[in-house]
């Protein structure tokens, strides 16, 4: 009954009610959940997510695991949405290209798709039905993503580091993004809340653009401004613009300013992180009373920043020169100060970061160029709490990307599967460490591999897992899956807390002779995995 953890290291302007248009009827394809094989660092598996006939990527995943991407096959693209080893498509507005750019924790998804005539626009995703929310512009030109060899994106959207103004979602459903304004080249941002579209209009100038939305329903943009060359990046709360300034100047002399800044992200609190150059990027911060420059981490002279948590944590990656080809510091900034994270880092081998989770760990990717290839080659990365791990790709594919993560520090994004290209949506699953007890009582774990009983094994409780959230359909040992018989909640061990205790066919166990150890291995009811391990005889 001796037990042992699994090794973990955590320590159009209109106002309207709009029905859904009719869309082809969505289709699902089951993943091959077998297919990774390269084996990833620290606490971490690959799934496959498999495709829809064609090349997939993903863009956005939520905490009920959920993730959402987009599927290019035929010239054409599609949406998805998979959840637990199924992939469905979310059809189109009616043209052949569409593309998925965010998620809520109700599995709504928003992005943009071509119409019949060619016409683009905002659609959000709900209970099987794609809706028309109007017309749409993407915005944005610069991705800080390494040079990785990336899908083909028909919006030029891709699932790298992307400074652009996409349709963004809240949990509650609301949706901001960019219009054209009809008969001109402006563009103004919109925001979709309780079935109307409200235009948000701008601080006076042509145009406006939307770039992010938070749970307060707060849009963070730029607008331009009268008689300024440069935008000025507003805060609209309420249906209210509130002009939060141009960006500040570089910090350094001899700069180039660039006055065209991206807005990167924004947090519950309102406080928004922006880009304030294309190139030799420099991080600013508006604090929710004045815009701050964050200037560069140590040994760096420029930094670009990809996300603000609630906790108003910003991650970026610093360079040392005003090129991309520059060491490379990817850090965490809070309370005014910079944390270099562990780094691989040389003039041709550079990590940077990708994506920030509500406690601060971060995903992120390392490059590096390819054998007999001018292209580069990238390795998705994480790090948390001092640790970084690299991930590994599909297969024998040479290059993958993770996009997003969410709050148990799952990755989604896209890993070739083939040596070049050949590019699947990945999932780089975290493992949850759980106590088993293998044949509870018998203080021996004699297994007899030649009986044709069941084998009963415990999954215990503790303080940070729930035995009774396991979903057996998921639940295997030493490679056989749980029996329909047992199951319910029971308290093992006598620590107070509901285990339970899962059956197997003892024949159907994959036990060599000479094996000292077993695992037990299974997906929780909210897709989060998990591994624990004992002793056997």
């Amino acid at each position: 009954m001796r037990r042992s953890l699994v090794f973990l290291l955590f320590a159009g302007f209109a106002c309207r009610d709009a029905m859904p248009p009719p869309s082809p009827a969505p289709h699902s394809v089951t993943a091959d959940m077998t297919a990774a094989t390269a084996a990833p660092e620290g606490p971490y598996e690959i799934v496959d997510l498999g495709s829809l006939g064609g090349e997939t990527f993903a863009t956005a995943i939520n905490n009920r695991g959920q993730i959402t991407g987009t599927s290019v096959a035929g010239g054409g693209s599609h949406a998805f949405l998979w959840e637990r080893g199924v992939m469905q498509d979310l059809g189109t507005l009616g043209g052949s290209l569409v593309k998925a750019t965010g998620l809520n924790e109700a599995g709504q998804v928003v992005g943009v798709s071509t119409t019949a005539g060619g016409d683009t626009r905002a659609f959000l995703w709900m209970g099987g039905a794609m809706q028309d929310l109007g017309a749409a512009r993407v915005l944005g030109n610069y991705a800080f993503d390494g040079g990785c060899a990336t899908p083909f994106d028909p919006f030029l959207v891709g699932p790298t580091v992307t400074h652009r103004a996409e349709p963004a979602i809240n949990s509650h459903g609301d949706v901001a993004w960019t219009a054209p304004v009809a008969g001109t080249s402006a563009t103004h941002a919109f925001l979709w809340s309780g079935g109307v579209a409200q235009d948000l209009g701008t601080l006076g100038g042509a145009s406006s653009s939307a770039w992010t939305i938070n749970d307060a329903g707060q849009v963070a943009g730029l607008s331009e401004v009268a008689g300024e060359a440069s935008p000025h990046v507003v805060l609209w709360d309420r249906g209210t613009a509130h002009d939060l300034g141009a960006v500040p100047p570089p910090r350094f002399p001899g700069d180039v300013f660039d006055g065209s800044p991206l807005v990167v992200g924004m947090n519950a609190l309102g406080q928004v992180i922006v880009t304030a150059r294309r190139n030799s990027s420099r991080a600013v911060l508006w604090d929710g009373s004045q815009m701050v420059s964050l200037g560069a981490p140590p040994g760096a002279r420029t930094s670009d920043v990809v996300a603000i948590n609630d906790a108003g944590q910003i991650a970026g990656t610093g360079i040392s020169e005003e090129s991309y080809d520059g060491v490379h510091h990817p850090f965490l900034w809070a309370n005014g100060a910079f944390q270099l994270l562990p780094e691989v880092s040389t003039p041709y081998a550079r990590d940077a970061v990708s994506a920030m989770n509500a406690s601060g760990v971060v995903a992120g990717f390392r490059v590096a160029p390819l054998v007999g290839d001018y292209a580069n080659g990238c390795h998705p990365l994480v790090w948390d709490g001092g640790l970084r791990w690299e991930l590994g790709t599909l297969g024998v594919g040479q290059s993958a990307l993770g996009a997003a993560i969410n709050a148990r520090g799952d990755v989604a994004g896209w890993s070739w599967t083939r040596r070049f290209f050949g590019t699947h949506a990945a999932l780089w699953r975290r493992i949850i460490a759980v106590a088993v007890d293998v044949k509870p009582g018998d203080p021996d774990n004699v297994i007899n591999r030649h009986s044709n009983g069941t084998t009963p094994v415990a999954l215990l409780s503790s303080a940070t897992f729930d035995a009774t959230t396991a979903d057996r359909s998921t639940v295997t040992f030493a490679g056989a899956p749980a029996l329909d018989q047992g199951g319910g909640p029971e308290d093992v061990n006598g620590d107070g807390l509901p285990d339970v205790v899962f059956h197997f066919a003892t024949e159907a166990l994959t036990l060599p002779e000479g094996t000292t150890e077993a695992c037990l291995r299974g997906l929780t009811t909210d897709g989060a995995s998990f591994k624990g391990c004992d002793s056997v005889r």
